[in-house]
């Protein structure tokens, strides 16, 4: 996978870091990190920048696309968009980049992208801002729906090809009609919300209880001709259990009257923007982490030296009383300050690094002794 110099997020050098740490094993680290993540994601993602070049996108982009590994490195995201729209496209991206947020992209409106060979497909996408120490940019899911507009095809026509076509696409499919019984509902339907093998009767038993007023209001809306296209929720399985999904709702007047719904479970995507904003925090993290050794490592290495030739000194003086007792103490909360610092730009490398047993009892004595001089002054 490929992406510019402008992507890279970069750390700033400190003084206290651990031998094997370094910038560049930090942002291969990081990198690694991102395509696992975008990798793992049943939806194609494309990452770009303010200019609309393309950063990067998963394996599944390629094979929805019809391109070759590399082929979409530094283009333009308008090379996946049919001819016919590419202006407006870009006008959309100029505004949308004005006011970025993460929302679905064009809202009442059919979408279609456009693969290498030139043939369109209908898709829906949802837009991701994302702020990085270059600056935003925006990571888009792209979902290929043309099963699902060959579902709602199928039911205005009556084809006897309807159930065949719902038990082959990997969405949840349900039809219902304005009571809420459902009429219809898809393999991947029950293996999403019964796979204990049991049924979905109605639609309620699947819509959780602070959502029913709201869905009762959205089904009247789609019944007066608006359209819910990939809004993320919650839904409830026969279990209990709740799924975080992306539906896509409309309604069809033929047979009385239904409704059909498109479910996906985007478990994988909230994974995905959690992760991202995990390795954002990260990052920041680590820039404070290496702004904090760089600015206490020298001076404690400073004041060290200077305890050691203290040291030194007092053993040519015969009487010194506790000073002695001082300065040690003083020098091995210097080594403490370093070996924290240490720890911290390590946890920042490899933050399953320092996952391990503490001696309880060292860390009290440790203690202790930062308050032994506060306690002999109040005479505790």
């Amino acid at each position: 996978m490929k992406k510019e110099p402008d992507s890279a997020i970069a750390g700033q050098e400190g003084n206290a870091q651990p031998e094997d740490w370094s910038i560049e094993a930090d942002e291969q680290l990081l990198e690694k990190n991102y395509s696992l993540i975008v990798e793992s994601v049943p939806s194609g993602i494309v990452m770009t920048n303010h200019r609309g070049q393309i950063l990067f996108v998963n394996s599944l982009v390629y094979k929805m696309f019809g391109y070759e590994p590399g082929d979409l490195a530094g283009e333009t995201i308008e090379v996946l968009v049919p001819e016919r729209f590419r202006k407006i496209h870009t006008e959309f991206r100029y505004s949308y980049q004005a006011s970025p947020s993460t929302r679905p992209m064009g809202r009442g409106r059919e979408l279609f992208a456009c693969r290498k060979d030139g043939t369109e497909f209908p898709v829906e996408i949802g837009l991701n801002p994302v702020q990085t120490k270059t600056g935003m940019v925006v990571l888009s899911t792209i979902v290929d729906i043309t099963d699902r507009k060959l579902i709602e095809k199928l039911v205005r026509e009556g084809d006897e090809k309807f159930r065949r076509v719902m038990d082959n696409t990997s969405d949840a499919v349900l039809v219902f009609d304005a009571s809420g019984r459902v009429e219809t509902i898809n393999r991947a339907g029950l293996d999403l919300f019964a796979d204990d093998g049991g049924q979905i009767n109605e639609i309620w038993e699947i819509i959780t209880p602070e959502r029913r007023q709201r869905f009762t209001i959205q089904l009247e809306r789609v019944k007066e001709g608006a359209a819910i296209v990939d809004q993320e929720t919650e839904m409830l399985r026969k279990d209990g259990g709740r799924v975080p999904v992306s539906i896509s709702l409309v309604y069809m007047e033929q047979g009385g009257g239904r409704f059909i719904e498109t479910v996906r479970d985007i478990s994988a995507r909230i994974a995905m923007r959690n992760k991202i904003v995990e390795l954002e925090k990260a990052q920041i993290v680590g820039r404070m982490a290496e702004g904090f050794a760089h600015h206490m490592g020298t001076p404690l290495a400073s004041m060290l030296l200077r305890v050691q030739m203290l040291k030194d000194d007092m053993k040519e003086i015969p009487e010194c009383g506790d000073i002695g007792e001082k300065l040690d103490s003083i020098e091995r909360q210097i080594l403490y300050g370093q070996k924290v610092i240490q720890r911290l730009l390590r946890f920042v490398s490899n933050p399953q690094s320092e996952k391990a047993p503490e001696n309880l009892s060292e860390i009290l004595t440790e203690s202790l002794d930062m308050v032994r001089p506060l306690l002999r002054k109040q005479s505790i």
